[in-house]
């Protein structure tokens, strides 16, 4: 008898972006894993996953939780708007339950849960079960799948027991030489299952042959072409091999059988530049691409990107509006247009963008800095503290938003916050001579003479001709009753095109320190 294990980790394949879906179009991620695979027999593997700040990108993430009751957590991104919850109840004899809960995270009254009961040895149970749970979450979030969607993730359940389990101790192995034999074994368990292949692809890809990539993923493809993550992830193989005019191909695919996959129209476009084209014979081409798209949110946003790029505005303003327009509900969409605001010096505009952005995303890192640094800007130092805190507290990992939280303690007076913040933009961006000469100010301010001075010589090793660390470090020096040391840095600053004022400075204090 076949038993659904408790706690495994689950099979599941990168979904459409958060950010850039909207409630009523996203498939639910928890339903569709149940979907796909028979549930007795899913033994567990999960595809890495990531939320770039810098690209707003947020593709779906699995995690394992530790639970009695063998709960796996489905979530989104950073930028997430949806999440599910699967539960899987201990078997009982040849009969089990499955639960799934759906909640919509931009409103907290959009939460659902069913429940069924299985039978864990009949896969055709399993899957008729599972579709109802499909059909209904997805009820909840306005969007049932086609018939179509249902027919190819059917298509997809053609995996063995050993072949799952060959790929289940692939993901848990320790080595990439172990990972990749163990999917190579998945392979030719089920040598006629796409998945297996896109996955001993990715690990292929991952670990740089991408030649052996290309043609794992092109088997894959050959199994199952209708896979707008199989051509996605081929044209990314195809970019690292410098092989553009292939990787145009496969895009311009993952974009015919997805509109709104946002990646492929991201480095589409990528691919155009690398080319050698001109910004404007890329928009050209994209727009050739996409006219018969007018209706996809994501093709205004890149358009928009592509004038921002051209310093062309208005035009930018135009296309992000006509984006908003068409999916008012997409904070991504909100934060380009109020970027774009930002950047023509529409202020006022801006931060009502902005707030429409978080309203939407309420862990939207970016937009929470933006809508911090709009209201420093502009004297309201309270909201813009408690913006640049949650802008750290969704994304830790936030250097630039650490940095500007460093930047208005300091203004504030709270200097041990400053340092603490300073010391948090350090750590992640260690090779940045401005974060350790920000974090030797702060050490400065709270009179740790000896720290201000390491950070300043870190700053200097970085950037050994920046005037105004020498200048700051021969005053901490100073401070530490170290007077010839500062005299060496008074002396590189007159060394380093001072002006006048500072040239009279430097050599004052030349010659009360060699008084001394």
């Amino acid at each position: 008898m076949c038993r659904a294990a408790l706690g495994e980790r689950w099979l599941i394949e990168r979904a459409p972006d958060a950010g850039l879906a909207a409630a009523d179009r996203w498939q639910l991620a928890a339903a569709e894993v149940l979907l796909r695979y028979r549930l007795a027999q899913l033994r567990g593997v999960t595809l890495l996953s990531k939320s770039d700040v810098a690209s707003d990108v947020a593709t779906l993430g699995l995690e394992r939780l530790s639970s009695a009751t063998g709960e796996v957590r489905v979530k989104l991104g950073k930028f997430a708007r949806a999440s599910g919850l699967i539960e899987l109840a201990a078997p009982v004899g040849r009969g089990g339950q499955v639960g799934l809960r759906a909640i919509d995270l931009t409103r907290a009254d959009r939460e659902k849960s069913w429940r069924v009961a299985v039978k864990l040895d009949d896969a055709d149970d399993i899957n008729v079960r599972m579709h109802m749970l499909a059909i209904e979450s997805a009820r909840l979030l306005h969007r049932v799948p086609s018939e179509d969607e249902v027919v190819r993730m059917k298509r997809r359940t053609q995996l063995s027991l050993d072949a799952l389990v060959a790929l289940a101790k692939g993901t848990d192995a320790r080595t990439d030489a172990e990972r990749e034999l163990l999917f190579k074994q998945a392979t030719m368990l089920a040598p006629e299952a796409a998945l297996v292949w896109y996955l001993q692809a990715r690990q292929l890809h991952a670990t740089g042959q991408n030649l052996e990539a290309i043609s794992a993923y092109r088997r894959a493809i050959r199994l199952d072409g209708e896979q707008t993550s199989y051509h996605y992830d081929l044209a990314n193989a195809f970019f690292d091999e410098r092989r553009y005019a292939e990787a145009a191909t496969e895009y311009e695919r993952a974009i015919s059988l997805d509109p709104s996959h946002a990646p492929s129209h991201e480095n589409l476009i990528r691919v155009r530049k690398r080319q050698g084209l001109k910004p404007d014979a890329v928009l050209a081409k994209y727009r050739e691409l996409t006219s018969a798209r007018l209706e996809t949110p994501v093709v205004h946003l890149q358009v928009g990107r592509l004038l921002v790029g051209m310093k062309k505005l208005p035009e930018a303003i135009a296309a992000f509006r006509e984006a908003v327009k068409l999916d008012a509900s997409d904070p991504i969409g909100q934060f380009n247009l109020a970027h774009a605001l930002e950047q023509a010096h529409k202020e006022a505009e801006a931060i009502a963008e902005y707030k429409r952005a978080v309203e939407l995303a309420p862990n939207y890192a970016k937009a929470h800095n933006n809508l911090a640094f709009l209201y420093e800007k502009n004297g309201k130092e309270t909201l813009a503290l408690f913006h640049y805190q949650r802008a750290v507290k969704f994304a830790p990992d936030y250097a630039l938003a650490w940095n500007n939280l460093g930047i208005l303690y300091g203004k504030r007076g709270k200097h041990r916050l400053e340092v603490e913040a300073f010391r948090r933009q350090v750590k992640l961006t260690p090779k940045d001579p401005v974060a350790h000469f920000n974090l030797g100010v702060a050490y400065h301010r709270t009179r740790e003479y000896k720290l201000a001075i390491a950070s300043y010589k870190k700053s200097l090793e970085l950037k050994p001709d920046d005037k105004l660390t020498h200048w700051h470090l021969a005053q901490a020096y100073e401070r530490a009753g170290i007077w010839n040391l500062a005299n060496d840095h008074w002396r590189k600053v007159l060394s380093l095109n001072p002006t006048p004022e500072e040239k009279t400075t430097a050599e004052r204090h030349i010659r009360e320190n060699t008084a001394r």
